[in-house]
């Protein structure tokens, strides 16, 4: 049997570690309008080390979402965000060949 490779696998949870530039701040931005019905005013603080459903709690709350939508709207954003960050690499990637 041969020895695997020590490997190290870093996770950027809170994107501390990988400039991103503004689009997880325009995915933000398109989410938050599209869910809620409204712009977005105040984002989430960037390298706080919060995970993405507690930053999307702060931010709904922030931006005058009350409490009992709340708990609505988070899993929607919750699941709607890496979607959308995901296809905005799909279409960057595309658009660089």
């Amino acid at each position: 049997m041969t020895e695997a490779e020590p490997s190290l696998v870093l996770w950027d949870i809170d994107r501390t570690l990988l400039y991103v530039g503004q689009i997880d701040r325009q995915v933000y931005r398109e989410t938050f309008a599209e869910i809620v019905g409204y712009p977005v005013e105040r984002l989430p603080a960037r390298g706080t080390g919060v995970t993405m459903p507690l930053a999307i709690r702060a931010m709904l709350l922030d931006n005058g979402v009350p409490d009992d939508r709340v708990s609505e709207l988070l899993p929607l954003m919750v699941e709607l965000l890496p979607k959308r960050l995901a296809a905005t690499q799909k279409t960057s990637d595309s658009t660089e060949s």
